[in-house]
């Protein structure tokens, strides 16, 4: 993980892996990834921290970057 900085990888309860490569306090990004198109996050909607989402940019239809403040 350390070689792609990596800091965590978790899976969500909706069949999503959220890959997190930097992070400190409720500043953070990474890519979602997802087995099913449509569950995405949002601009604006909290992640599963309650963090809202800063950016959001789809990179495929199952793989979005994210950013939050």
């Amino acid at each position: 993980m350390a070689k792609h900085h990596v800091t965590a990888m978790v899976k969500e309860s909706d069949g999503v892996i959220n890959i997190i490569f930097e992070g400190i306090s409720n500043n953070h990004w990474g890519v979602k990834l997802s087995d099913n198109s449509d569950v995405k996050p949002v601009k604006g909607q909290p992640n599963a921290l309650g963090y809202p989402y800063d950016d959001v940019i789809a990179i495929t239809p199952t793989v979005i970057y994210y950013q939050s403040n």
